[in-house]
């Protein structure tokens, strides 16, 4: 299932014409797996989340009226995509837009898959990490 267990790597993926990407061996996704789609609080990229994880923080912040992460949580969700029987997902449907750049760049971060516009974007990102710290 994806994300149950650790994802580390990096690819590039290509759309095909529908919008969609094959993901990467590395998330160990399977058939009818739902993955949230969701923006990343600073806007720099893109995350692929195993949907049970959101239902389950959404779940903690409801019993416990945390309020402020319920709203962080439900603003920065998209999307839920299904993964094919290829393995693949649309990110690309008439609806929703939200990747723009023709091949992405995807970071394995432990329990979600970052998306990048493309590897220098991850760079960048990566620098503006090692400046702040």
């Amino acid at each position: 299932m994806f994300g149950e267990i650790p994802m580390f790597g990096n690819c590039t993926k290509k759309f095909d014409k529908k919008g969609r990407i094959i993901l990467p061996s590395f998330c160990k996704a399977e058939k009818d797996d739902k993955i949230i789609v969701q923006r990343s609080t600073n806007n720099d990229y893109f995350i692929l989340v195993n949907f049970s994880k959101i239902e389950d923080e959404l779940k903690t912040c409801i019993a416990n009226s945390d309020d402020d992460k319920l709203a962080i949580l439900t603003s920065t969700v998209i999307a839920l995509v299904k993964v094919d029987t290829q393995m693949r997902i649309n990110l690309k449907s008439k609806d929703e837009k939200f990747v723009i750049a023709d091949e992405i760049f995807l970071h394995g971060n432990y329990d979600n898959i970052q998306i990048f516009n493309s590897e220098k974007d991850y760079q960048n990102y990566i620098d503006k990490l090692k400046k702040s710290r």
